[in-house]
């Protein structure tokens, strides 16, 4: 009900303005085109916060239940990319991939892995500078106990996150302290979905970053829950 409630006037908003864009109600001029765009980034992202709003509330909730199939990386990977691509070329910046070859595929909920994964290269094109690099890596690895993992890595060269910083990271609403993040608004609702989509996998979430060299997200999932 309150999903219903809070989609619908906002999808509203987004039809109309996408139909005063193609002019299906007059001509525009050009400052008012460039308005009815403003109105459009702000509506999608406005939808884009309350998904992960709804999301964060039912995995705490205990309402998502993971779909666990066997998942080809490969193919996640390419999904992945044709979705950041566009976004990643607005700012000359390149997409780098490394496979494992012949990864055996992992037992996941692939929708959600993927959601976390788009996330976490999404971060990384906003926070890497015009003609910077992003690299996508997924490899498995053997710990300790001898169960095979499976690691993805999300490494940026872009403005890096400050040690104090890395501490409340995966809290929902907290403003980066850094004056250089600022520059870059956002609610830190998508690195909390992250977490909890990982955690409910039985993995885990890690950050290396150092400021003004870059940031890798490493996202650590078992094979089998």
């Amino acid at each position: 009900m309150i999903s219903h409630e809070l989609r619908t006037p906002l999808n509203a908003i987004l039809g109309m303005t996408e139909g005063l864009k193609e002019e299906v109600f007059g001509a525009l001029n050009e400052r008012q085109t460039q308005a009815l765009s403003t109105i459009e980034s702000s509506g999608e992202h406005l939808l884009g916060l309350i998904e992960n709003i709804l999301d964060v509330s039912r995995i705490e909730t205990g309402k998502i239940t993971l779909e666990l199939a066997s998942v080809n990386m490969e193919e996640i990977c390419t999904d992945i990319l044709a979705i950041i691509s566009p976004e990643a070329a607005k700012k000359n910046i390149q997409l780098i991939t490394d496979i494992q070859p012949n990864l055996t595929s992992a037992n996941l909920d692939r929708r959600r892995i993927t959601q976390s994964i788009i996330h976490l290269m999404s971060n990384a094109v906003k926070f890497t500078n015009n003609g910077g690099k992003v690299k996508l890596k997924i490899t498995s690895i053997l710990k300790s106990s001898e169960i095979p993992w499976l690691v993805i890595y999300v490494i940026d060269n872009g403005i890096g996150i400050s040690a104090k910083d890395i501490n409340t990271l995966f809290q929902p609403f907290v403003q980066l302290d850094s004056g250089l993040n600022r520059q870059y608004e956002g609610t830190g609702l998508g690195l909390v979905l992250v977490k909890k989509i990982v955690e409910q996998h039985g993995g885990k979430v890690k950050v290396k970053s150092e400021v003004g060299k870059g940031s890798c997200f490493m996202i650590e999932l078992p094979y089998a829950k």
